[in-house]
């Protein structure tokens, strides 16, 4: 047999046992969607408020439940629905909790200021100012982690005096390794076809192994794949390719107040060890890892993320209301 021959039947043969394995994988994750739907993807109905920003943007929010406040922000390609696992659990312990959806994400327009984290930051002082916030916590997943740095950047000094605790998921203070550097530039091109060209299994693959940890609920991949291709393609580009110059290392290195950094071993996107070394950057850091997660930990950890949340809030908001013997629920 020829060794051209002899290639393209090992090439016939490779395609067919990745497409076996790939079967086996989706059909893996559908036996892990019996407790999910579409609704319970979605961010829990609340008093929405839209903040219309200097260069023309609309900043959408929802705010849910009574009590101390925390601020949450969504990652890239993503919305306020993102939190739609860990917003009841803080709701459920005592919180109240308002959800932004960045500029060009979500409901939000996209204004004419550009993005990147700097930017993102002063997005946030906007609304912070507009609505006249005191939140105990600000916590960021991704980009939205880096929009709080942003913001921290813009100005540390009164970032430190009136932010008392900040949870940092999946996120850095810093994307300027060549491996970052080469992936933002290319998400910045138009290379990704519509999501009607090509077989759905595909996308789902992707999507599954891009952003989980092992199983994923099928309902949860599929929402990876609707908020990517249901938002604005110019917006997700523009608002990639502008994180090519997130590098605010020394602001991490500022920070005066208990800060959650929160990492998953199995996250393509933010590695272990970024996460880890942004947690040493941070005096007042408290590092929390998960092993069998990917970078949509916020989703398969959602309990125990809330839980350190309502931890690390819990004493700044019992000081605010006078009553540090009475604890807040557990939403366990």
């Amino acid at each position: 047999m020829s060794r051209r021959r002899t290639l393209g039947l090992f090439g016939l043969v490779a395609s067919a046992v990745a497409a076996i394995a790939s079967k086996r994988t989706l059909d893996g994750w559908g036996d892990a969607d019996a407790h999910w739907s579409r609704q319970s993807m979605r961010f829990p109905d609340g008093v929405e408020a839209s903040i219309v920003l200097p260069d023309g943007a609309e900043i959408m929010t929802e705010r849910v439940g009574d009590g101390p406040l925390i601020v949450l922000v969504h990652g890239l390609t993503a919305s306020r629905h993102d939190w739609c696992l860990v917003a009841p659990k803080l709701v459920e312990a005592g919180f109240s909790v308002l959800a932004v959806d960045q500029r060009g994400h979500g409901e939000s327009t996209v204004g004419t200021a550009g993005f990147g984290s700097r930017q993102l930051g002063r997005d946030l002082r906007h609304v912070l100012d507009h609505l006249q916030l005191e939140p105990v916590c600000l916590a960021g997943h991704s980009m939205g982690g880096m929009a709080l740095m942003g913001l921290a950047a813009d100005d540390l000094d009164r970032f430190n005096q009136q932010i008392p605790t900040v949870a940092l998921i999946a996120t850095d203070s810093a994307l300027d390794t060549l491996r970052h550097q080469v992936a933002l530039r290319l998400g910045g091109l138009p290379l990704v076809p519509d999501r009607r060209v090509g077989p759905r299994a595909l996308s789902r693959l992707v999507a599954g192994l891009g952003f989980f940890g092992s199983d994923p609920p099928m309902t949860q991949v599929d929402t990876v794949i609707d908020n990517y291709f249901d938002g604005r393609a110019d917006a997700n580009r523009q608002a990639t390719v502008a994180l090519v110059a997130h590098d605010l290392d020394h602001v991490a290195e500022r920070l005066l107040m208990p800060v959650l950094v929160v990492g998953a071993s199995r996250d393509l996107l933010i590695s272990p060890s970024q996460v880890r070394e942004l947690a040493e950057r941070i005096p007042k850091a408290r590092l929390q890892m998960f092993d069998d997660a990917g970078h949509l930990v916020i989703w398969e950890h959602a309990t125990d993320i809330a839980q350190s949340i309502v931890e690390l809030a819990s004493p700044i908001a019992m000081a605010r209301s006078g009553s540090e013997d009475q604890p807040l629920h557990d939403p366990t």
